[in-house]
């Protein structure tokens, strides 16, 4: 991975860009920075809901397996919601490496029944105009952007429309899906969204250029975050990450 300085108030610079399958360099593609923190959150997995666990205690690690529908997968993560383990625990588990579905069933781990399912949720909830997605711990705020990767429907850039302990929501059209847990959600420095970035007739081949804009804050001494570039060209987009280091900050005047 290339390392790339950033200075606040100063050009960003992408050298020989070019089509290494036609041997060719791209001056007339169009391409957008965006800048974010380097530590990347992920979607929980599937949402599984259970009631009656009159057994043993199902804990993160352990592999669970559908009594009818063979479905197994990994427990990520187990939040209880009431009861009591050994006599009527219900809650809902979060999973890893699904494989199959599972069925109104009950739940076994090692062979021993533990608790009976619903059949298998989305993890993508609906709710009014927006999606509710589930994140733990994320400490993210509505004033906050992110870029998700990795779904089957909901890839791309959102302002957060609302925030709770475990949850974001985003604007997009429903769409039942769910996530395996492997999904990828970057958080945007502020003001740091598609920053544009030109080539210039006359410059070298290969060459563009763009200004981080004055409203940019918060680029904090040495610290890393991820610059992806989004390139389209004849129709074809490509988008690239870059681990990059910011310089100094940027004073509150601009």
């Amino acid at each position: 991975m290339e390392k790339v300085l950033i200075a606040s108030d100063t050009l960003v610079e992408l050298y020989g860009l070019k089509n290494v399958e036609e041997d060719t360099y791209l001056n007339e593609a169009a391409i957008t920075m965006s800048l974010f923190r380097y530590n990347v959150l992920s979607i929980e997995g599937c949402r599984l809901e259970f009631t009656g666990g009159d057994a043993a205690e199902i804990v993160a690690g352990n592999i669970i397996i559908g009594s009818i529908s063979g479905a197994l997968a990994a427990v990520k993560s187990v939040t209880l919601t009431s009861g009591t383990w050994g006599v009527d625990a219900a809650g809902y588990l979060f999973l890893l490496g699904q494989a199959g579905v599972f069925q109104a069933e009950e739940l076994k781990v090692n062979g021993t029944g533990l608790a009976d399912v619903a059949a298998d949720s989305t993890q993508a909830e609906q709710h009014l105009t927006a999606v509710k997605i589930r994140i733990k711990d994320h400490g993210l705020t509505v004033i906050d952007w992110v870029r998700i990767e990795g779904t089957l429907n909901y890839d791309g850039e959102y302002q957060l429309q609302a925030v709770g302990e475990d949850f974001i929501e985003i604007t997009h059209a429903f769409e039942a899906e769910r996530f395996t847990g492997d999904e990828l959600v970057y958080v945007g420095v502020r003001n740091g969204k598609s920053i544009p970035m030109t080539h210039e007739e006359g410059d070298e081949p290969g060459f563009y250029d763009g200004v981080l804009p004055s409203t940019l804050k918060g680029l904090i001494v040495h610290a890393y975050y991820w610059r992806i570039l989004s390139i389209i060209d004849t129709g074809i987009v490509l988008t690239t990450r870059q681990r990059c280091k910011a310089m100094y900050d940027m004073d509150e005047e601009g």
